[in-house]
């Protein structure tokens, strides 16, 4: 979808792209993000492979909504751990990786020299790891009783979301861990050295839908009523006490280490949290700490967010975001795979086969089904409510289907046998953008909910009250969107560049026919031209939706505007109404509608001011591309090199922090990605698909200084790039 206009500072030819092999369709497991649940904003969120888990800052699980999450529901609820009836006093906590935390607390005694100090470490992958140590740092030898007291809930996560636990949960609410029959409760289990090691083993299960929490301890623990595990611990002065229990969801795969799980565990996982930061070979060096840190934080949550169905372990998926949506979304994933195309191509191939597995088929009213229509959201066993696995009430997931292929093609991430295996999906999904997704026949791309469960709004801001007119009326659907029209036209010249890699004259000649006609009609229909600006979109009566929002500042990426009319978008974009400072605003503070706290209509979203700023780029804007730039380098400073989700959009001038949003994931897909998408913005990162080529055109602020990044994927083969200014070159590594 991008290309980089402006002199080619350098290209590079790969040599002859190896096939990257042909994946397996694959079926996951649906949706609303209309109800939130406010979050202890001290909460500690950890995650790995579809499985999260909240905690307190000590390390302990008490209270919504914490929990360890896994499948969509919680699976374990309560997990405190106490010394002689204490619970551990919090001194400190330290997140590793995204997986991975360290919890340091103590318990005091008597004296005030008689401390215990505590160590929880935490690792989690498709299982959770929790070694804890005890360490008695007084002078004289302390008896202690240690307890861990358990809960397993198996609570739907939206059932928690909406704090709808008590009378309203369908699950088994209130289980505890009991002992499963091994004998006398302890069995040989091999460690790191060999020996052979003592577990206790234990089950928690729900009998809503027979799942079974399982958990391994060592040593052996005696167990007491009402889910508590005990150990009775004599500690000599400076002598420690270490405990080691992992939790096991039935059906996930066992840790990466067979180091505490039981002799005849599956002892290897492909997926565990260290091997998937591995897969990520992109580094980055800068002399602003700020993006370096940054595309560090990225690549790290993008490797912790991704996903793989276990029937297809050679297929990579993206969840949309921790805590509430581990699970694949079609705009989110799409938009996150694109970013992280150059970076991660195997994402992309991924996302594509995994939507194109669960591709519409039929017409289904509940669901929104249709046929050729990518799916919203899924769900694994649906949702309270009786809300489906599957959701498909999204407007721009199809067309960006269509168009991250054609990207995945020019990048080499899809061999010719991965594209000519989605093709059928490509023309399923072009049907229905013209049929279906125009279903009034006016040649936009409209949305009405079927039913009155689904999604009123949905286009990215797909809140309530997301679309609204400029006197603060909501939009009444259906609604054409603007930027929906944007994804539409590169949708059809992706399909063309898919045309011509096939040889397909006819079909590639008609897409861009297609593409050049819609880019008519909408620079007619949707140009306001006594105010120089485009509408946000057109409603029920057709009449204007005309209030300024940031929807049309990916008009630009998409490349449906006019070069003569880019200036004017600017102008809009960066000025005092839409830029806050840290970014640009959703919807105008001089709107009546406009409310820098609320979702959609005035907080700042990452991920839509980074693609602004790639559409800006690719029309040579680059100024404000590097006002952005440094803006929202200073939001991920201020958040510890981390992008939130998003954020209140209250001006720079009056709060001299960014203002988190209560309910925002962290991390989230699309905004984790979005340091990326801004280094390829300031490289014009792009390919030459007429040559073959690597190109880059370097406009980098000056306060960037030298930049290097290694690790660039195209053609099958990995690439260096340095620049600094306006120069730069490319290797091969």
């Amino acid at each position: 979808m991008y290309f980089t206009a402006g002199f080619t500072i350098a290209s590079v030819r790969p040599s002859d792209t190896p096939p990257l092999g042909a994946g397996s369709p694959i079926r996951t497991s649906h949706w609303h993000r209309t109800t939130h649940i406010v979050s202890d904003p001290q909460s500690v969120t950890l995650v790995g492979d579809r499985t999260f888990c909240l905690s307190h800052p000590s390390g302990d699980i008490l209270g919504d909504p914490n929990g360890l999450y896994a499948h969509d529901a919680r699976v374990i609820s309560k997990l405190q751990l106490t010394i002689d009836g204490t619970p551990v006093e919090e001194l400190g906590h330290f997140i590793t990786a995204p997986g991975s935390a360290t919890f340091v607390g103590q318990v005091r005694g008597v004296a005030e020299s008689d401390r215990v100090l505590v160590v929880r470490e935490r690792t989690l992958t498709a299982v959770m790891l929790e070694r804890i140590s005890i360490t008695n740092y007084a002078s004289e030898a302390r008896t202690c009783v240690v307890r861990l007291s358990t809960e397993s809930d198996f609570a739907h996560i939206f059932d928690v979301k909406a704090q709808r636990l008590q009378g309203t949960t369908q699950r088994s609410v209130g289980a505890r861990l009991t002992a499963r029959d091994v004998g006398s409760n302890s069995s040989g289990m091999h460690g790191a050295d060999d020996e052979v090691t003592q577990y206790g083993a234990f089950v928690a299960h729900s009998f809503y839908d027979d799942r079974e929490l399982e958990a391994f301890a060592s040593p052996p623990p005696i167990r007491e009523p009402n889910g508590r595990l005990r150990w009775d611990v004599n500690l000599v002065p400076r002598a420690a006490f270490t405990i080691v229990c992992t939790f096991l969801l039935e059906g996930a795969a066992p840790f990466s280490s067979n180091e505490h799980l039981p002799e005849g565990s599956t002892t290897s996982d492909p997926n565990s949290a260290q091997s998937r930061l591995k897969a990520f070979t992109t580094t980055c060096t800068c002399d602003d700490e700020r993006l370096e840190n940054a595309v560090r934080t990225a690549l790290q949550d993008i490797a912790a967010l991704r996903i793989v169905d276990a029937r297809f372990p050679d297929v990579v998926g993206i969840a949309a975001g921790a805590p509430w949506y581990m699970t694949l979304f079609g705009r989110d994933s799409l938009l996150t795979a694109w970013m992280m195309l150059p970076f991660a191509p195997e994402l992309t191939r991924g996302v594509l086969l995994l939507l194109a597995a669960q591709q519409g088929t039929k017409y289904d009213e509940r669901t929104e089904e249709q046929p050729g229509r990518i799916l919203h959201e899924v769900r694994q066993g649906g949702a309270p409510g009786g809300w489906p696995e599957v959701y498909f009430g999204t407007i721009d997931a199809t067309p960006l289907f269509v168009t991250l292929a054609g990207e995945a093609w020019k990048w080499g991430a899809l061999s010719i046998r991965d594209l000519e295996k989605l093709v059928p999906n490509l023309d399923r999904a072009m049907s229905w953008i013209a049929v279906d997704g125009d279903f009034d026949d006016d040649g936009f791309v409209e949305y009405e909910r079927e039913t009155k469960f689904g999604l009123a709004n949905q286009g990215w801001k797909d809140s309530w009250d997301g679309i609204t007119h400029a006197d603060g009326r909501v939009a009444e659907a259906p609604i054409a969107l603007c930027e929906v029209q944007g994804y539409v036209y590169s949708a059809y010249l992706a399909r063309a560049t898919i045309a011509d890699a096939l040889g397909d004259v006819l079909q590639a000649t008609r897409m861009r026919t297609d593409a050049h006609s819609l880019a008519d009609r909408f620079n007619e229909a949707f140009w306001l031209s006594p105010e120089h600006r485009y509408m946000l979109g057109l409603d029920a009566r057709k009449q204007v939706v005309d209030s300024m929002a940031s929807n049309v500042g990916h008009c630009l990426w998409s490349g449906i505007i006019p070069d003569e009319r880019a200036a004017f978008i600017e102008q809009q974009m960066m000025s005092e109404a839409m830029w806050s400072g840290w970014g640009i605003r959703t919807l105008a503070q001089t709107m009546p509608a406009y409310n820098p706290l609320s979702y959609h209509n005035g907080s700042v979203w990452p991920h839509d001011t980074a693609i602004i700023a790639a559409g800006l780029a690719r029309y040579g804007r680059h100024d404000a591309v590097a006002t952005i730039v440094n803006g929202l380098l200073d939001v991920a400073r201020c958040c510890g090199g981390r992008l939130p989700e998003l954020f209140a959009g209250i001006d720079r001038s009056v709060v001299g922090t960014p203002v988190s949003y209560p309910t925002s994931c962290s991390p989230q897909a699309w905004s984790s990605a979005s340091p990326l998408l801004l280094v390829r913005a300031v490289l014009g990162l792009d390919v030459d698909i007429e040559t073959n080529t690597l190109r880059i055109d370097p406009h980098l602020p000056e306060f960037l200084g030298n930049f290097r990044i290694d690790g660039i994927c195209f053609g099958g083969q990995s690439w260096s790039i340095e620049a600094s200014g306006t120069s730069g070159t490319i290797t091969q590594m």
